[in-house]
């Protein structure tokens, strides 16, 4: 009689089969999961409307446009000078500074005799000089009297135009000889006249012999030019000083104040007359507003705190705003200047950190409208390329002419490795 197995043999065979079909599922399952195409993550930004500027920014120095520089007028003996700078003075009134002038030297003997014998030397001349004019005069008038009897000879049909012209040539000629004469009468009167100034005696009287350094007892005044305040004291001390040494300097701070940059050729070339500048960090509470008055047509040659030669364009800057905006600003202040090269107030704007090269233009890459789902449930957008025309770029945004509409996201930083229909999502929403 065969024996018959029980219905509990089975089981360990069949829990053994469930358990390898659950781990093979499993392992299926998570194979899909790690080998699922995931979306790339990127940092995206919106395309948006506003105001933008673009500007070439520098360092420049406020400066009093007229400064006038005071000098002594003659050689002599310059008294202390009490002004210091910043004090306000008064056009044709406030004394600026006092100079004794100092007198002629004397001639000794055989100089007097020098001087009398070029004295009479430069008369005779002189007398000369006159005695030439009058015998071109005289020359002038003959020759005036032959044209006119030419000219009516000439109209009766009796001599020949090259006649007529010869006798015009001589009248000319006589002009021009009476016109040398009268030059020299003037060169011979001013030998004269600097040949007596030479003879003239420069001992000093019994009255001036107590004066310092040979100076005059009559100082001269120095006063100031216009209104406005010293800039500088060049000079401070009693000393003896010569003619044309400069003493003051005096200058409007108030009403004449401008700005001077020096620009990078590069940047210069990208500047007008009269663009717009907004004038920063002076130290006052807000920027102050200037236009550009003059661009230099020559470069020079500067050094850079890194040692690199550069050609550097000096610009003039005129201040628009009211001298109560600018309280405290000074000659040889310093101050940034951002002068406006293009500006709209609802541009469209695009970082510049979302653009790249693409056939020799700009372009970007931007999410497709429709979105797709992971399976995970997560949305997901594809990327599409596109071309993109740019009315200015500043650096940091763009503004942009075509390519893109207002709200349009697109990538920033783009990698190397990213194509057109890739899935991606925003890093900043996960």
């Amino acid at each position: 009689m065969s024996k018959q197995r029980s219905p509990s043999a089975h089981r360990p065979r069949l829990s053994r089969f469930v358990f390898i079909a659950l781990a093979l599922i499993l392992i299926a399952a998570g194979s899909i999961v790690a080998f699922w195409p995931r979306p790339t993550l990127v940092d995206l930004a919106a395309v948006v409307r506003g105001p933008l500027q673009v500007s070439v920014d520098e360092e420049g120095r406020a400066l009093v446009r007229n400064p006038y520089l005071v000098a002594a007028p003659a050689s002599g003996r310059l008294e202390r000078v009490e002004l210091s700078v910043g004090d306000l003075v008064e056009a044709h009134k406030t004394p600026l500074a006092r100079l004794w002038p100092s007198l002629p030297p004397a001639l000794d003997e055989r100089a007097r005799e020098q001087a009398r014998a070029v004295v009479k030397a430069s008369t005779a001349a002189l007398e000369v000089a006159k005695v030439e004019r009058a015998s071109a005069e005289t020359q002038l008038e003959q020759a005036q009297s032959d044209q006119a009897r030419m000219q009516t000879l000439f109209e009766r049909g009796l001599v020949s135009l090259s006649e007529l012209e010869r006798y015009q040539q001589v009248q000319r000629g006589a002009q021009s000889r009476l016109e040398a004469s009268q030059a020299a009468i003037a060169l011979r009167e001013a030998e004269l006249a600097r040949s007596q100034a030479q003879l003239m005696d420069g001992e000093p009287s019994p009255a001036d012999a107590g004066a310092a350094g040979g100076a005059s007892q009559e100082p001269m005044t120095l006063v100031a030019p216009i209104d406005g305040q010293v800039l500088q004291v060049l000079h401070r001390s009693e000393t003896p000083i010569a003619a044309g040494t400069p003493i003051l300097e005096v200058g409007n701070i108030e009403q004449d104040l401008m700005v001077e940059v020096a620009l990078v050729s590069s940047d210069a070339v990208r500047i007008q007359a009269g663009d717009a500048v907004a004038l920063e960090a002076w130290g006052g509470g807000e920027s102050l507003q200037g236009k550009v008055a003059r661009i230099e047509p020559i470069a020079v040659t500067k050094v850079s705190a890194l040692g690199v030669e550069e050609q550097r364009v000096r610009v003039t800057v005129d201040i628009l705003s009211a001298p109560e905006a600018r309280r405290g600003l000074g000659h040889g202040y310093r101050l940034k200047v951002r002068i406006i090269t293009w500006q709209d107030e609802d541009a469209l704007i695009l970082p510049a950190a979302a653009l790249f090269r693409e056939e020799g233009g700009w372009a970007v890459f931007a999410l497709e409208q429709s979105e797709e789902k992971t399976w995970t449930g997560a949305a997901v957008k594809r990327l599409t390329k596109r071309l993109v025309t740019l009315a200015a770029n500043n650096g940091l945004h763009a503004a942009l002419d075509s390519g893109l509409n207002e709200g349009d996201q697109v990538v920033l930083y783009p990698d190397k490795d990213l194509r057109e229909g890739q899935v991606v999502a925003d890093r900043n929403s996960r």
